[in-house]
């Protein structure tokens, strides 16, 4: 493909662009001064796609880059925060290292039970309610970038959908998730930002966040890169939590009628892999697929986003089996063939192309 037809999604996963917005290589700095000075109608695109580069990497610029990368390294070294978090950050189960793709991430996801809440009158909109005027879809195994009335940025991956509100930016700013996202908020004090989700409801004024939320997952996720934002529980208890930078809340989903109980509420550390700064929870947005220490029904649901394929799992045997691999490249097969390496299962593929592990 040439460069002149690249997506935003394309500029964003090009390791030459990456280093342009970090300006760490000279002579990607002059490749893309050039193609800018050469193509002033892909100006948007570059300034938007480098804007949401910047931000999943925390907003850094060439000079802290190169003053503060060893150091960054050193923070987020295992040990160190083991040590930081003391007792309230535990290590996960021992993880099955797949085929040639390991990850060695320096920051561990740890959870811990978190004890009171606080407590406010909740804002609930039930997914028929929400007033919506516009609706983007990015289809399985495709991505889609869109820029809101606000200039929030959002990044959907694969089979997500974002409904906005009919009085979006008036009174208010409103959104309602299904799927995962990526969001750059602009700041606004007068008018906070809210991602309504069928778990819970994430407002914020202007920040830098992750939001994983697919129906056919167990759980729902929020990993905040920058800023803070509030989280409230859409279980009717009135429940809300403030969650802090380099922090990802996971809540399970609620049935109807149901609450959340404290002990099924998590709070972790985002993990990082130990070579660059990047946070695992948003490799996706690198054109990355990478599983830390998920089960295998997380991980099928990563491969059906990704690929665009439909794969179903009818051994109930291979539930708590657990995962950690990243992915560029590689097709479907490939990355099938390498969880095989690690855990051994059986699948079939069927003549409509769904696959079934048994």
């Amino acid at each position: 493909m040439k460069h002149q037809e690249y997506s935003i999604e394309d500029l964003i996963s090009n390791e030459s662009f990456q280093k342009f917005c970090l300006r760490n290589d000279p002579d990607a700095v002059d490749f893309w001064e050039d193609f800018i000075e050469k193509h002033p109608d892909k100006q948007k695109d570059i300034d938007t796609a480098k804007n949401f580069y910047l931000s999943l990497n925390g907003g850094i610029t060439e000079t802290n880059f190169l003053q503060d990368y060893k150091k960054f390294k050193d923070a987020l070294d295992l040990h160190q925060l083991a040590e930081r978090d003391n007792h309230e950050i535990k290590s996960p189960a021992p993880v099955i290292p797949l085929w040639r793709k390991y990850l060695a991430p320096a920051g561990i996801a740890a959870s811990l039970i978190l004890g009171i809440l606080f407590f406010y009158k909740p804002e609930n909109k039930k997914q028929q309610e929400f007033p919506t005027l516009t609706s983007y879809f990015a289809p399985a195994g495709s991505k889609k970038t869109v820029k809101l009335a606000d200039g929030t940025l959002v990044l959907l991956n694969g089979g997500s959908r974002l409904n906005i509100s009919r009085n979006f930016n008036r009174n208010g700013r409103e959104v309602q998730l299904e799927g995962e996202a990526f969001f750059n908020v602009a700041h606004n004090t007068r008018r906070p930002f809210i991602v309504f989700t069928p778990t819970a409801n994430i407002k914020v004024l202007g920040t830098v966040f992750n939001v994983r939320a697919y129906p056919e997952l167990p759980r729902m996720e929020t990993s905040l890169l920058k800023g803070s934002v509030e989280v409230s529980f859409n279980d009717n208890s009135g429940r809300k939590i403030l969650l802090v930078p380099d922090r990802k809340l996971v809540l399970p989903i609620i049935e109807e009628d149901e609450s959340i109980v404290s002990n099924e509420i998590k709070l972790k550390a985002l993990a990082h892999h130990s070579g660059d700064r990047s946070v695992i929870e948003t490799d996706w947005t690198r054109n990355r697929l990478t599983f830390y220490d998920e089960p295998l029904p997380e991980v099928i649901s990563k491969l059906n986003s990704w690929y665009g394929v439909k794969i179903e799992l009818e051994n109930e045997e291979y539930q708590n089996s657990h995962y950690s691999a990243t992915f560029e490249k590689e097709n479907l097969n490939e990355a099938l063939k390498a969880l095989q390496e690690s855990y051994p299962f059986k699948y079939k593929r069927k003549e409509n192309g769904e696959i079934i592990i048994y």
